[in-house]
């Protein structure tokens, strides 16, 4: 996706670009624009891609800012576990809320109108993952985002999302 930010290319040049063989190339291809994220022009005899929008390109830059932080590069499924995190609406609608508020479990599931028990579950996840951090404060726990940058990132994936 990087490469397709301010040029189209062909499979061939991706695929030099990265290392990787022209089928996977080409197969990484077909999903992109299969998902709209990518465009595809054919422009005879070749076919030429462009990212979709510059939301996308923001969304890049968000996750690779995400991603460099300390407790995902050390962690084994850092990618895989941002991805879970992002794969709920919900989940991203209880995070955009912590990350302007410290929130206890029952003051998240009111503003969001899920039961107390799901977004207990959210909450349970997305803590386990190392995406919030939480304060005792007896009898009550409070919730907030582990690190600032999720919520532009979270922003930006229902932009994308939108897009599509």
């Amino acid at each position: 996706l990087r490469l397709l930010e301010h040029k189209q290319l062909t499979v061939s040049k991706i695929a030099k670009d990265t290392g990787i063989s022209l089928s996977l190339a080409s197969r990484h291809l077909t999903l992109l624009a299969d998902l709209g994220l990518i465009l595809k022009q054919k422009h005879h005899p070749h076919t030429f891609y462009s990212l979709r929008s510059k939301t996308i390109s923001a969304l890049l830059d968000d996750y690779e800012t995400i991603h460099q932080h300390h407790s995902l590069k050390m962690s084994k499924r850092g990618e895989e576990n941002l991805a879970r995190i992002l794969n709920a609406a919900q989940r991203r609608m209880a995070l955009r809320l912590l990350a302007d508020n410290e929130l206890t479990v029952s003051e998240l599931a009111s503003r969001t109108r899920m039961s107390t028990s799901l977004a207990s579950r959210h909450l349970k996840l997305a803590h386990d993952l190392g995406f919030l951090q939480v304060r005792k404060a007896a009898p009550r726990k409070y919730y907030s985002l582990a690190f600032g940058h999720l919520k532009q990132l979270i922003i930006n994936y229902d932009a994308v999302l939108k897009e599509l």
